[in-house]
């Protein structure tokens, strides 16, 4: 119900007396769920925080994307893609964040001074992009770009999609900077692309649906019910 009534902003077309019950039923709803909002928010923050740093443009950024890559990147003043990067992250609904940002907490966490790298992979039911988000420790900054783009096509397999928008976060210091790659376009299936893809993503795709804190559960369609 609180939901339906932060969407809608005011209670246009409900009798007095609704208005006043709908207004305190939102309130109560609001005082038993303060340490789940704020604890979305928190979460949220992972996704956020990408998003807010898209719009600054790294001074040396040709100094460490890999040579192969170097012909991808924009002008300066060029910021279509930085834009588009930015609108895409920033379409996610709330609870689709808060659900990202559990997830990469438990992966950095774990990740941190290991040397080791992981991954997450989001696609919404019905669209055809999916988000990669990749931690690295004790990894250069263009080797996480490299290997952040074997990790977003070997996504994309999985997936069967052509479009995909790979993150590269650094483990062991977030302070860093994140770097990001928009692909477009079907990888070459390769065998080795194959394995990764398996090693990484798993055999079964789990469809799962959050609620508004970002708890996920498994989605079952409205004719399994």
């Amino acid at each position: 119900m609180a939901y339906y009534v932060l969407k809608a902003h005011e209670f246009s077309g409900h009798a007095t007396a609704d208005k006043e019950e709908l207004g305190e039923r939102f309130q109560l709803h609001m005082l038993d769920n303060l340490g789940k909002y704020s604890e979305r928010d928190r979460f949220s923050r992972y996704v956020n925080s990408i998003i807010h740093e898209l719009h600054t443009r790294h001074p040396e950024l040709e100094s460490f994307v890999p040579r192969e890559f170097s012909k991808d990147i924009e002008p300066p003043e060029g910021r279509t893609a930085y834009l588009k990067m930015a609108a895409m992250l920033n379409g996610l609904p709330s609870s689709n964040k808060a659900y990202i940002g559990r997830r990469l907490h438990d992966m950095l966490i774990g990740l941190k001074g290991t040397g080791k790298c992981g991954c997450v992979a989001h696609k919404r039911l019905y669209e055809e992009t999916v988000f990669v988000f990749c931690g690295f420790s004790k990894m250069s900054r263009t080797e996480r770009i490299r290997n952040m783009n074997t990790l977003v096509e070997a996504a994309q397999l999985k997936y069967s999609v052509s479009e995909a928008l790979g993150t590269a976060i650094d483990a062991d210091d977030e302070a860093t900077g994140y770097d990001l790659r928009w692909v477009r376009g079907t990888p070459v299936a390769t065998l080795e692309l194959a394995r990764i893809a398996e090693a990484v993503f798993g055999g079964t795709m789990e469809t799962s649906i959050a609620n508004p804190f970002g708890e996920a559960r498994p989605y079952a369609p409205p004719e399994n019910r």
